[in-house]
């Protein structure tokens, strides 16, 4: 939230600035000026848009996106501050046609480039979701495996959940209709691990657990 604030509060003092230094330096305020000035507002507004939409997502990557989405405007807003340059050292010299085509074609491509910075933030965090979603399960077998493991006080059966949490970290996270069956009874076994007290009971569940999550792998090697 911090970081979003100042995202904003830099955005809008260069937005304020450049204002001002259009007014405050002394150059001939010619039609090609203005018209470029008012390019320069418009690209700002679009980057005010994307931005919005880039960091008011309520998502864990909506910093990143952000700050991705800012390069982008930043490259336009260089862009259109050389074209306002140009118009004010040149004035008079350029036609009013060539401006407006000029600023025309500019925010155009600005627009094609915002909106495909965007579609490609889109893009990759509905892939990331659905990653997510695939490896949900084996993930929270793993929490399962490594609390069981916080709350153990005997030393073998700490080391055997220990070990149990470690093949799951490093065994295949996707899931699929071949390995539903196995993380089903994995999750039923961590459960049953939790409640049973007795050292070697508990230690002929994990077992099995972990020989079932040998089983899983294969299956998930299977079915690709």
């Amino acid at each position: 939230m911090k970081s979003r604030g100042h995202t904003w509060l830099i955005y809008i003092l260069t937005f304020v600035l450049i204002n001002a230094l259009v007014f405050l330096i002394p150059f001939e305020k010619t039609t090609p000026v203005f018209i470029a000035w008012a390019g320069m507002i418009l690209v700002y507004l679009l980057g005010a848009f994307a931005l919005v939409k880039a960091t008011g997502k309520k998502t864990g990557d909506a910093f990143l996106t952000g700050k991705r989405t800012m390069k982008s405007i930043a490259v336009w807003i260089i862009i259109q501050a050389a074209v306002l340059a140009t118009a004010a050292i040149l004035g008079a010299k350029i036609p009013v046609w060539a401006a407006l085509a000029a600023e025309a074609v500019l925010l155009v491509l600005a627009a094609i480039s915002t909106i495909r910075t965007d579609m490609t933030h889109s893009t990759v965090r509905k892939m990331d979701q659905d990653m997510n979603a695939v490896t949900a399960d084996i993930k929270g077998l793993r929490a399962k495996a490594d609390a069981l493991c916080n709350m153990s006080v005997d030393a073998e059966t700490k080391k055997a959940l220990k070990a149990l949490a470690d093949e799951l970290r490093y065994t295949d996270p996707v899931s699929n209709q071949a390995t539903e069956q196995y993380e089903s009874r994995i999750n039923t076994l961590l459960e049953s691990i939790a409640h049973h007290e007795d050292p070697v009971e508990r230690m002929e569940l994990i077992r099995r657990a972990a020989a079932l999550v040998k089983e899983r792998a294969a299956a998930a090697k299977a079915s690709k």
